[in-house]
């Protein structure tokens, strides 16, 4: 049984409506545009910290400095949707090149990371 799926890429920026893409661009384009958030410090803070109004709870002393930079409201949903996105091209390497999988002899590790993503 073959199944066939058409994935629309929708950045935003280049792509602003729904564009079908070869698998190959598709996860060329996936890959940019998830690199491009991780690096964006507005989306992932890599200055974390412990918060507190008049007390830096993380060096314990009183101050109105604050010890990092908190997560934006959006968090949550910009990770669910890298996710989803990334769960797709793995969806697609695993129900289309399932072979090359077998032929690596790595199917068995292949299989346990899809139901850990499960």
């Amino acid at each position: 049984m073959e199944f066939s799926y058409e994935y629309l890429w929708e950045d935003g920026v280049k792509f602003k409506r729904p564009t079908k893409l070869p698998a190959p661009e598709y996860v060329d384009a996936l890959m940019n545009w998830a690199q491009n958030l991780l690096d964006d410090e507005a989306v992932f803070p890599n200055k974390i910290g412990m918060f507190s109004r008049g007390k830096n709870v993380a060096a314990g002393f009183d101050t109105d400095l604050h010890a990092g930079v908190p997560f934006p409201r959006n968090f949550r949903d910009t990770v669910k949707t890298i996710v989803r996105r990334l769960f797709r091209v793995y969806a697609h390497i695993y129900s289309n090149h399932f072979d090359h999988i077998c032929a690596l002899g790595i199917e068995g590790r292949s299989i346990c990371y899809l139901l850990h993503h499960i």
